[in-house]
């Protein structure tokens, strides 16, 4: 195949910097500052004219513009130098945007851009990566500068931005490939090198070695401008084919990263024929002076014929010639004078080794010593921990000798070498290696260990003569790592750090001398951290003998013996007494102590930050989803004992990676481990029957699992969902693993591999069916050989949601081989799945026989009973029935739910039956019963009924309260009104109150009782549920008054009027108000507990005070039609938001009055007057705008709103109160409809200093108009911000662009959403701070001076987020034998499908050629069948999901002619 190169002819080279910035002169509120525009341009000196690559005109046009919030970049430099740092650490991570913002005195700004760019690509001795090596790889600069005067100067924030239409324009290498040369230079290059240890001189030969030898120069593009590869040093490492540019390139990139000062150096080089530009490098080497070097000629030549390695001037200038015009830095005339003019000559003499011997001084300290070596200036020692290890520089020296005294222990043995030095610092040949053992002289100290008052270690030691202080070191064991934790003076030490309740630590303490001299270690002594108990945070009983606590440290320790409760509701919700938020989320750990033998359902759901927990011996049992939603939960071990444990167990651990299962257990519940994402690996009990349906559903990095042979079954979707299961283990054998029933949902068990551990310990029998005239089943099968007994299950479909599954049916004896199924085990109509299986003496179990199928179609011969179910006097639930024909008796059975297990209840003679014992007060029976005759041959069980028993309490008290309503109070403190009409209004109380305050606990206000009189139930203190019935039509004043209503209250359908004071004081958690309502009281709900309200759009009046200090967070008002009343919301401190009634004109005295949290209302258009106090201390409201029409604004209106900051005031107002905007000390800004002069007749009274104090922004007309700008919204928005353009105004100086968002409907916004988004001469705008997905709504209006034009028509856009996917790489692009062009790609990953588009026209238009599906590989490869031979064609490929999401279009540069 041909291989086809990459065409850039598309990019831009020159990139127009465009320079915008504010005036000098500080800005003055009343004088509008100049603009200036500066227009500046750079493309790197270096390929300027060099590099034919087409270019296209800026489409930017010059803008003057006030730019009065410039963006800043995180820090502000005051120094050219500093930013330059910090513009080169971006460069040098290839940041899209290059960002940074200078302080500066200068204001100019062009010439401070261009500084900052080449300081930026200053050379930084040492580093490969920036200086020389950032400047030869781009080629050029393009960007923006906003900027403000400050009193001490100018900030500007540059901006250098690549040409966003192509691809990497500024740089000649992508991301990848430097990511690509990076790693090829650590990994291949530097190994292969080794400059360890190696001279100047040496390191410089091998760099240029390796070079030479392995890059050739790129005569295949030498000549083509557009590839730009040829001039990296990635070229040259990494394709192994560069020109000059290359070469230089990478030299300076090894020899930097080497330690090794070097520099590009560019100019003209005569190659025998002709002077053509040229690039080479310099070199610092040991005498502190420049070589020149050029790779590029000398490259494919032995060392030996090198004509251009290490040069001196006089002979390099022959044919090379730097020039000081091509850089825009002209760096070359700081390094001419440096550079030698004489070639490099390497010292062909070598000092030799000296003779080295070691020893210890006085303090044990290893000492060195040697001759002295003829023409040394000095000495360097080299030290390693082994003869073989890694020598480090320790010392340079000038004498004869060393002692080492530092990072030296007792008993260590240390190696050294020796090696001279002349004073030229080249190094001579090194000693032989000498050993030194370190001993020291201090004796170690006697430690004992302890604990102090908070149970934490503490240490003492006896004085060590000689000592100056003592190292204190600690490990996690005996033979652990120790480190250093301490150094003291004192012979004592306390460890207060890092310790962990129960953990044991060892330490041992050593002396040391002034100097530092280390004495012996002590022995070593162990101390274990007891923490002391914290403190008690909550407790409670959890069981009849149960108790819990809650510490401060998040242990929660349930005690005591026997159970704990069932942590569940009536709604399937957790009741547990720590299940508070409170209290739940400070659970970190859970001990359950010796004694507990069940643990309730749902004990421990929710419990998101509990980590670990401890469970006891002596535990048998637990309930459902003890841990469900355990997030954080790792491991956990269940003891032996526990034989089962319920559904969702562990549902939603999704930090769970290991749990450990007693052999005890043989059976868990449905969905156990669904969901527990982190869960890896599980092995099942042997006495496990089932794995039950959802077991480990979604259990995604399930890897393997081992199943006991005693299995029966795998249960519905057990491990849906489980892609990384690879490994099953069945301990028994294949035989066995066989006769497992495995129900659908289960691909990921049957397609992993199965390995069979045991052997077959019984075989199979054959099981065979019949079936008799009444359509019992029988069941016989083969015996088996061995067999002490038989199991035999049957199995059912159990319904949706769980699917079929077994239970064990009988367990028969040796000598029996079949068994009749009893017709109480069987439904009719239900098909039914039977197998068999036989077992040893011991329990060990065969292999399953093959499973028969039957279906139960009973002949009957009695009819089912036709029952009828309810309560006799004394409330027992009491059953009849008519006579069934031929029925001898009855059995009648019961169970606690429809669906439940029935138990049979009693056998009868007659045709009826009274349950009167075990029956729980408030509970439902479900009942069946079926006739049996003589025989005892029993019929089809009847219908199921119900019947609710409920307790019949003794009456404490009755009355009379109406014409014809009574009353009744019984036992259990329920208060009953009953009859018809009204009841009686009351002055006080009702007749009730006096006797029996503190026993009602309830009201139930049955049918036909039509209003709630006066003060009814006022101060019931202990009622906190009410009943109403549909037929009230109004509630009297105060009439639940102080009742404490804890919870949910919904008033009925029918309901008009709520009087005075009604619900004032009471509990109530949430209120339901019926569409019937028409009138709310005054102060009806005052001093409420309600956190959210919806009033109905009916009610037509809401009296004063009606909601004052209520605990509203939000209330939804009607839309219209409704009279409020003064100080509505007065002191409702939490209220956030209110919408206001659409038609409201007034808004009354204090109706906000000390609503602190209120951030959100909007006052409507038709509102004319505020009345006083209406918004007082509304300290959150963050602007005010009044609405056109308003006319006047009482005393104090907005009164103590310190965070308002703007507002906005119509032409239409003529008068503020005294002290509207008194307090309000964040006010800066005040937009007035009107203008300058309509301002100075408005009536502003006393004590509005702020409002007066506040800039003023008058967006009135004058009398001489402007005309109307034409707004248009641009089509292009594929990048999510949408563009505004219009046609100039003639007289205007500017243009002000507003922008609002669509209402919640959808609809058109209200002129008040309105707000400033840019004010500026130009006429267009790129909303850059818009959210995509979003509809916005613009108008545009100029401006002239104080003239302003009406605002134009608005207009709305929508625009969709920018691509969310990955863009396809493409990797090549080649033509086939047939000269067809094969696009290859890489695959992203989600992607469903790809589209290929083509080009004929230079990349400037595409179609869409084909649409392609991933193959399953890394890579995808299309061949273009309709290609014609000899055209030239631009390929790009784009990307799609399956929910909607895209990529961008990727490729647009690969370019093949077919043929």
């Amino acid at each position: 195949m041909k291989r086809v190169t990459k065409s850039v002819t598309a990019l831009l080279l020159a990139l127009v910097l465009s320079l915008t910035l504010l005036p000098a002169q500080a800005l003055a509120a009343d004088t509008a500052p100049a603009q200036t525009t500066y227009i500046g341009s750079y493309v790197n000196p270096a390929y300027a004219g060099k590099i034919g690559i087409p270019r296209r005109q800026s489409t930017l046009s010059v803008q003057t513009a006030q730019i009065t919030q410039p963006k800043k970049a995180g820090t502000v430099y005051t120094s050219e130098a500093a930013a330059a740092a910090d513009l080169r650490k971006q460069m040098v991570s290839r940041s899209e945007e290059l960002v940074v913002t200078l302080r500066s005195a200068s204001d100019d700004v062009e010439t401070i851009a261009l500084n900052l760019w080449n300081l930026a690509l200053d050379h930084v001795e040492g580093s490969g990566t920036t200086g020389d090596y950032l400047r030869w790889q781009h080629t050029g600069m393009s960007g923006s500068v906003e900027g403000e005067s400050l009193d001490s100067g100018y900030r500007y924030t540059f901006t250098y931005v690549p040409d966003t239409r192509y691809f990497d324009t500024i740089w000649f290498t992508t991301n990848a490939q430097e990511k690509a040369l990076t790693n090829y230079i650590q990994n291949t290059i530097l190994p292969q090198l080794s400059l360890g240890g190696k001279t100047t001189y040496q390191k410089v030969q091998a760099i240029y070695n390796w070079i030479t030898a392995n890059v050739k120069y790129d005569y295949s593009h030498m000549n083509d401008p557009t590839y730009w590869p040829q001039y990296t040093a990635y070229a040259a490492a990494v394709q192994k084919k560069a020109v000059c540019q290359g070469y230089a390139n990478l030299f300076y990139r090894l020899a930097n990263d080497a330690g090794i000062d070097c520099r590009i150096i560019t100019g003209k080089a005569y190659n025998g024929t002709q002077t053509e530009d040229h690039a080479w490098n310099i070199v610092r080497m040991e005498d502190e002076k420049y070589y020149c070097l050029d790779a590029t000629w000398d490259a494919g030549l032995k060392p030996e014929n090198y004509e251009y390695f290490l040069k001196g001037l006089t002979s390099f200038s022959r044919d090379h010639r730097a020039e000081t015009d091509k850089l825009n830095t002209p760096y070359w005339t700081q390094y001419q004078s440096r550079t030698s003019a004489t070639d490099y000559k390497a010292s062909s003499t070598q000092l030799p080794a000296p003779t080295v011997t070691g020893g210890n001084d006085a303090q044990g300290r290893p000492t060195l010593k040697w001759n002295a070596v003829t023409g040394a200036a000095k000495y360097e020692v080299y030290r390693a921990r082994s003869k073989d290890g890694d020598y480090i520089k320790y010392s340079t020296v000038a004498g004869t000798s060393y002692t080492n005294t530092d990072y030296i222990e007792d008993g260590n043995t240390y190696y050294y070498k020796v090696r001279a030095l002349d004073a030229n610092g080249t190094a001579g040949a090194w000693s032989s290696v000498v050993s030194v053992t370190y001993k020291q002289t201090l004796p170690a100290p006697t430690v004992t260990g302890g604990n102090d008052s908070q149970g934490r270690p503490t240490l003492k030691w006896n004085a060590v003569t000689g000592a100056a202080k003592y190292e204190v070191y600690r490990a996690r064991s005996k033979d652990g790592d120790y480190i250093k934790y301490s150094t003291v003076t004192g012979t004592s030490y306390t460890n207060t750090s890092y310790i962990e309740d129960g953990n044991t630590y060892y330490y041992k303490v050593r002396a040391l001398k002034s100097d530092g001299t280390a004495g012996a270690w002590s022995s070593i002594v162990s101390v274990t951290y007891r923490k002391p108990a914290a403190a008690t945070v909550a407790s409670g009983k959890c069981g009849d003998s149960a108790a819990w606590k809650l510490d401060a440290a998040g242990t929660l320790t349930i005690s005591g013996s026997g159970k704990t409760w069932d942590f569940i509701d009536e709604d399937w919700n957790a009741n547990a007494p720590w299940y508070d938020v409170s209290l739940r989320l400070r659970i970190k750990k859970v001990v359950v102590e010796k004694g507990i033998t069940y643990i309730g359902t749902l004990a421990f759901e929710d419990c998101t930050n509990m980590t670990s927990v401890s469970l006891p011996a002596g535990l048998e049992g637990m309930g459902a989803s003890v841990f469900r939603f355990c997030e954080n939960l790792t491991s956990v071990t269940i003891p032996d004992g526990v034989e089962y444990i319920s559904g969702n167990f562990f549902y939603g651990c999704t930090s769970l990676k290991s749990v450990t299962l007693p052999d005890s257990l043989w059976g868990v519940g449905g969905c156990t481990f669904m969901n527990c994402t982190s869960l890896i690996s599980v092995r099942l009990p042997e006495d496990l029957h089932d794995v039950t349906w959802h077991m480990f559903k979604g259990c995604t990095s399930l890897t393997s699992v081992t199943i006991p042979r005693g299995i029966v079954e795998v249960q519905k979707d057990a491990f849906d969902g489980c892609k990384a299961l690879k490994n099953v283990t069945f301990t028994g054998s294949a035989a066995d693993w066989k006769g497992v029933t495995i129900r659908p949902g289960n691909t990921a068990l049957t397609s992993a591999a199965i390995k069979c551990t045991g052997s077959t310990v019984l075989t199979a029998p054959t099981l065979t069916l019949s079936v008799s005239k009444k359509g019992q089943p029988t069941l016989k099968w083969s015996a088996v050989s061995g067999a002490a007994g038989y199991q035999l299950w049957y199995g059912y479909d159990g319904g949706e949601g769980v699917g079929p599954y077994y239970v064990w049916l009988a367990n028969n004896d040796k000598n029996s081989t079949s068994f009749t199924v009893s017709a109480e085990d069987l439904v009719k109509g239900r098909t039914y799945t039977f197998k068999v299986r036989a077992v040893t003496s011991s329990g060990a179990m065969g292999s399953f026989s093959k499973e028969v199928t039957f279906t139960y179609n009973p002949t009957a011969s009695l009819a089912a009973p036709t029952v009828t179910a309810g309560l006799d006097d004394q409330g027992y639930p009491a059953l009849t029935w008519p006579a069934v024909p031929d029925a001898a008796r009855y059995e009648v059975y019961r169970a606690a739910s429809e669906d439940g297990d029935f138990a049979r209840l009693a056998a009868v003679t007659s045709n009826s039956y009274t349950n009167s014992a075990v029956l729980t007060d408030g509970a439902a029976y479900y009942y069946k019963v079926r006739a049996l005759d003589s025989d005892g041959e029993a019929g089809p069980f009847s219908d199921v009924v119900s019947v609710t028993y409920t307790a019949r309490p003794a009456l404490v008290a009755s009355g009379k309260c109406g014409d014809s309503a009574s009353w009744k109070l019984d036992a259990d403190g329920v208060l009953t009104i009953t009859g018809a009409g009204p009841m009686a209004d009351y002055g006080a109380y009702g007749p009730w109150y006096i006797a029996h305050l503190t026993d009602i606990k309830k009201v139930v206000v049955q049918e036909g009782v039509t209003t709630i009189g006066d003060y009814a139930f006022a101060n019931l203190s202990n009622v906190t549920s009410v009943t109403i019935p549909s037929s009230i039509t109004s509630i009297g004043a105060h009439a639940f008054e102080k009742c404490r209503l804890g919870g949910a209250v919904t008033l009925p359908e029918g309901l008009t009027v709520i009087g005075d004071f009604a619900f004032s004081g009471s509990g109530m958690a949430s209120l339901t108000l019926p569409e019937s309502l028409r009138t709310i009281g005054n102060s009806a709900f005052l001093y409420c507990s309600l956190r959210e309200l919806t009033i109905p759009d009916g009610v037509t009046s809401i009296g004063t005070g009606a909601f004052c200090n209520a605990s509203l967070t939000s209330v939804k008002l009607p839309a219209s039609g409704v009279t409020l009343g003064d100080g509505l919301f007065q002191e409702c401190e939490n209220l956030t938001d209110v919408t206001l009634p659409a038609d409201l004109t007034v808004i009354g005295p204090s109706m906000f009055e000390n609503c602190g949290s209120l951030k959100n209302v909007t006052i409507p258009s038709g509102v004319t007057h505020i009345g006083n106090a209406a918004f007082a201390a509304c300290e959150a409201l963050p602007e005010i705008r009044l609405p056109d029409g308003m006319e006047a604004l009482g005393s104090e209106a907005f009164v103590g709103c310190r965070a308002v900051t703007k507002v906005y005031i119509p032409r239409s107002l003529t008068s503020i109160g005294e002290a509207a905007f008194r307090i309000c000390e964040g006010l800066t800004d005040v937009y007035y409809g009107g203008t300058a002069a309509e301002w100075a007749t408005i009536s502003v009274a006393d004590r509005n200093d702020p409002l007066l104090n506040a800039a003023l922004h008058c967006t009135g007309q004058s009398a001489s108009r402007l005309d109307v700008p034409a707004m248009t919204l641009g089509e292009d928005c594929s990048d999510g911000k949408p563009t505004v353009w219009w046609p100039a105004v003639t007289g205007a100086e500017r243009y002000e662009i507003w922008r609002a968002q669509a209402a919640s409907d959808g609809s058109a916004p209200a002129a008040s959403a309105y707000t400033l988004i840019v004010s500026a001469d130009a006429t267009f705008h790129k909303d850059t701070t818009a959210e995509a997905d979003t509809w916005y709504y613009y108008k545009v209006r100029a401006v002239s001076g104080s003239t302003y034009s009406d605002f134009s028509q608005a207009a709305r856009r929508y625009c969709e987020a920018p691509p969310t996917m990955d863009t396809p790489e493409i990797t090549s692009l080649e033509l086939d034998d047939s000269g067809k062009p094969v696009l290859t790609w890489r695959t992203v990953e989600g992607a469903a499908r790809y589209q290929v588009f083509r080009s004929e026209d230079n990349g400037f238009s595409y179609s869409p050629m084909d649409t392609v599906l991933p193959t399953g590989s890394d890579t995808i490869t299309w061949t273009d069948t309709t290609a014609v031979s000899g055209t030239g064609y631009y390929y790009g490929v784009g990307c799609y999901d399956d929910n909607g999401h895209y990529s961008s279009f990727g490729g647009g540069e690969w370019w093949v002619t077919a043929r």
